[in-house]
């Protein structure tokens, strides 16, 4: 495989944040990680569709970021994932993102959201991302181990550095092992437990991390139309 070409395309994807993490691109470990998908998306079921395994980053340029959500791993369901943490293509709601929206209208009064999908928020300055970027097919922390947990910690590590004052949502055990890589002298962390039905009375709600964000960032609009 030409992994340059494949590089090229990756930078298509990556926008403005393929100046800052474009480098990461070039190791063997991301080298190794390319042919491994470049196969299974051959030979198996992989969500989300390969043009929006970077959606997250396309979306919300780095320059631009303000909040921060990290979560595990893609929706491994048919015609769901795509490419942004809690982000759904199907018109049912998932349960976690339904509590979100509830968590909202809880905090901030009535919304709208006639989507789920995110894209409108990641386009405010929302990175939703989830640590492994790729997941097999009704296999939920398939791609956990190949190498993806390497890259997100370079693009945390470069979160550190960025020149706003960001705000890092933390839900759930997975998500608040990362307060570590944080640095929390310069940015902001809200962790609570994770929104699914499982966890969220048991934190999430009334967790008030949404009205934090509208004091830090009062411009940031939650409505999905």
């Amino acid at each position: 495989m030409n992994t340059q070409n494949l590089i090229s395309k990756r930078k298509n994807k990556l926008g403005s944040w393929y100046d800052v993490i474009g480098d990461e691109l070039n190791k063997e470990y991301m080298k190794e990680l390319s042919l491994r998908l470049k196969n299974e998306y051959k030979n198996k079921i992989i969500y989300p569709n390969k043009e929006d395994i970077f959606k997250a980053f396309k979306e919300c340029p780095y320059d631009k970021t303000k909040i921060v959500i990290i979560g595990q791993d893609p929706y491994h369901t048919p015609n769901t994932a795509h490419g942004l943490v809690f982000s759904s293509l199907q018109k049912t709601t998932p349960p976690s993102l339904d509590n979100i929206f509830t968590e909202i209208r809880r905090e901030l009064g009535e919304h709208t959201f006639n989507s789920n999908n995110l894209t409108q928020w990641a386009n405010q300055g929302m990175l939703l991302l989830n640590v492994a970027l790729t997941v097999r097919k009704h296999s939920p922390r398939s791609h956990m181990n190949i190498g993806w947990g390497k890259f997100t910690d370079r693009v945390i590590k470069e979160l550190n550095n960025h020149p706003n004052k960001l705000i890092f949502l933390l839900w759930g055990n997975f998500a608040r092992q990362y307060k570590s890589k944080i640095n929390t002298d310069k940015h902001i962390v809200l962790e609570t437990t994770h929104p699914s039905p499982f966890s969220a009375y048991m934190g999430f709600f009334d967790c008030g991390h949404f009205k934090k964000i509208k004091e830090i960032y009062p411009k940031i609009n939650f409505n999905i139309y």
